[in-house]
């Protein structure tokens, strides 16, 4: 009697435990789903263009400009100390700042036309009231209309001005984004180039044997974590570099479509009011897009599916798949990936709660499987009887 006492509460502790565990884990899915739904910005590019082992190369070809060479403007086949080359950038900004001027048409004269037009017609009505008003013979609500017909005057006056100085406008907004960009290559041109160069350089120079230089740094522990600091440096040393270059690119583009005149907006102008997207070096593919939109709605359909005891056998696999690819990108054991531990533990409790079906405990799957249960209590005694 004491042992099968002894049997049904350790019973009921691990039934709680897998409770606890399956609603935990359903709560941080939920959680990290909604930080990167309401977050200012997230995307799964982070996660590729730093991956590290033998899949490093699958995950970065999700991005464009993996290693920021691009935005960076390191020519790779230049030769030289110094390969970093601003012309294509200049360029290509060049173009999109004459893009934008014809899309939006700056300093188009049949548009000055038809803002002379309608300032035409409000001076006349505008002289009139002035008249009536000099001569005392305004009403209330002649005043009222004397007053907008001034603002129109006004804002009319106002739009002719800038559109005659819109094209002038933009160069000096092009202008200052060169100026900005070569700034920063005034600063860092130096290390942007060895950033680029260093990682070859300093890792030869654990070398032993000059034939089998990259044989001596995987397979000597030391020098195989010496490799991996190395390369979390450089990646680390990049973001900053390519946070202040995205800006530049991000400011062109804003404030280039900033100098149109809301008449010169297009009826399907989007809300971020650019209407003339710059295709950035970075720019999302359509796999990434597709990713970056779908994965905080799918971490929150698990996190409420384990959170509900539902399906739990399938989400509980399915969890585990997608904390797989986590890892995957950071490979444990290859220099320079990051620690994983975490994912992989929460992945191991995946699967356990899947392989236990940790929803028939507090869950809706217990209801699933008592209505429609596999198997009938007949069939399966008969079959026991049939072997005996």
């Amino acid at each position: 009697m004491t042992h099968h006492t002894g049997r049904t509460q350790l019973s009921i502790v691990i039934i709680l435990a897998a409770i606890f565990l399956r609603v935990v884990i359903g709560v941080h899915f939920v959680r990290e789903g909604e930080k990167k739904l309401h977050g200012e910005y997230w995307t799964a590019g982070g996660f590729f263009s730093a991956s590290v082992g033998p899949l490093s190369p699958l995950f970065q070809t999700l991005i464009s400009d993996y290693d920021g060479k691009q935005r960076l403007c390191f020519d790779a086949d230049a030769q030289g100390p110094d390969r970093v080359n601003m012309q294509p950038t200049l360029e290509k900004w060049a173009r999109y700042k004459e893009q934008v001027a014809r899309h939006y048409g700056f300093g188009d004269p049949e548009i000055e036309a038809v803002i002379a037009n309608e300032r035409m017609k409000n001076r006349e009505v505008l002289d009139k009231l002035e008249k009536q008003a000099a001569e005392g013979e305004l009403s209330d609500s002649d005043a009222n209309q004397l007053k907008v017909a001034r603002e129109t005057e006004r804002a009319l006056r106002i739009e002719i001005e800038t559109l005659r100085t819109q094209n002038a406008r933009a160069d000096k907004v092009f202008e200052t984004s060169v100026e900005s960009l070569a700034y920063f290559f005034d600063v860092n041109n130096e290390d942007v180039n060895n950033y680029f160069n260093g990682w070859d350089k300093r890792r030869s120079g654990f070398a032993r044997d000059g034939d089998h230089r990259s044989e001596v740094v995987a397979e000597v522990e030391s020098l195989n974590w010496q490799q991996g600091q190395i390369y979390g440096d450089l990646l680390k040393a990049r973001g900053p570099w390519l946070s202040e270059i995205n800006a530049s690119w991000t400011s062109l583009e804003l404030e280039l479509n900033n100098l149109a005149l809301p008449r010169q907006f297009s009826a399907t102008r989007p809300a971020s009011g650019i209407e003339v997207p710059l295709a950035k070096p970075d720019q999302k593919t359509i796999l990434l897009s597709w990713i970056d939109a779908s994965v905080p709605y799918f971490d929150m359909a698990v996190g409420i599916l384990l959170i509900l005891g539902l399906f739990t056998r399938y989400v509980g696999v399915i969890g585990a798949g997608f904390l797989s690819m986590i890892v995957l990108t950071q490979m444990p054991g290859f220099p320079g990936a990051q620690d994983t531990i975490a994912q992989i533990t929460e992945m191991g409790a995946l699967l356990m709660l899947a392989a236990i079906g940790a929803g028939r405990f507090g869950g809706l799957d217990y209801f699933i499987e008592y209505f429609i249960p596999r198997g009938t209590p007949g069939n399966e005694v008969g079959t026991h009887e049939s072997v005996a």
